[in-house]
């Protein structure tokens, strides 16, 4: 409750970034951190835009559970206007795949993950994007932060199979210096010494 008021803020600051084309539009000031450290990652991007739609289904189940009906429904709402221009604009139906963004046509895995785990693909979407995934992760499949989502979105999906196999199976190579490492999830948590971090 004492949060509420800060989470309805946010959420409203976020809609007022959302375009006529129903995406959300990623200004400089806070561009910082989406590939990389700098302020420079400007537009819209897929990524950006599926974490904005799960934000805003998060903020609709939350208001309902606080018996803010209004705000529960308009936030609802607000979602489904975001999907509808998410789908529309970014989503490549040929590819089954979502692209950096509508200015870099680059393959996002991250935003495919994020995709998968949120729950925004329909189950024929979803089967294309584990597809184009797994093509892509054999040697890519390092970070925590995408493993997590990817496995969370296998079992969303009922994939339990390749989600089990991606938790207990080696990831793709990382590098230590100039020494490539795999990393075996559920080896890396029974040590206490680490992962410390996500992309650990």
């Amino acid at each position: 409750q004492i949060l509420y008021e800060p989470m309805v803020r946010d959420l409203e600051y976020l809609w007022s970034l959302v375009e006529g084309n129903g995406l959300f539009f990623q200004r400089y000031a806070t561009s910082k951190g989406l590939w990389d450290h700098e302020l420079n990652d400007i537009g819209h991007f897929s990524y950006n835009n599926i974490i904005v739609y799960d934000a805003l289904l998060k903020g609709s189940y939350i208001a309902g559970a606080l018996n803010d009906k209004q705000l529960s429904e308009q936030l609802l709402y607000r979602a489904s206007v975001l999907k509808e221009g998410i789908m529309k604009y970014l989503w490549q139906g040929d590819k089954g795949c979502f692209p950096k963004g509508l200015q870099n046509q680059e393959f996002c895995h991250m935003a495919n993950c994020l995709a998968l785990a949120v729950g925004i693909l329909s189950k024929e979407q979803a089967e294309q994007t584990i597809n184009q995934l797994l093509q892509w992760f054999p040697e890519h499949l390092v970070y925590g932060k995408v493993v997590s989502l990817f496995i969370r979105g296998c079992f969303r999906y009922g994939y339990d199979e390749i989600a089990y196999q991606t938790l207990t199976g080696k990831t793709g190579l990382s590098y230590e210096g100039d020494i490539p490492v795999h990393v075996n999830w559920l080896d890396s948590i029974m040590d206490e010494n680490g992962p410390a971090t996500t992309t650990e």
